[in-house]
């Protein structure tokens, strides 16, 4: 079995409620991720309810077909 390891930009309301993600190459600059995230990604009412981000390690499954 073979894993991958991604990043991930959790936004959080003030209420602790995740309002959304995007994923980030290992090693990428978390706030220019969350600029860009804010400004292409979210809608203005979403971005209105960000409190916070945080970054995360995720990994990835890669399954292999047979």
């Amino acid at each position: 079995m073979e894993f991958e390891k991604i990043g991930a930009l959790m936004f959080y309301d003030k209420d602790n409620e995740l309002v959304g993600s995007v994923g980030m190459e290992i090693g990428a600059n978390p706030e220019q991720v969350a600029e860009g995230a804010m400004m292409d990604v979210f809608s203005t009412e979403e971005v209105e309810r960000i409190a916070y981000f945080k970054v995360e390690e995720h990994y990835l499954v890669l399954q292999k077909k047979g």
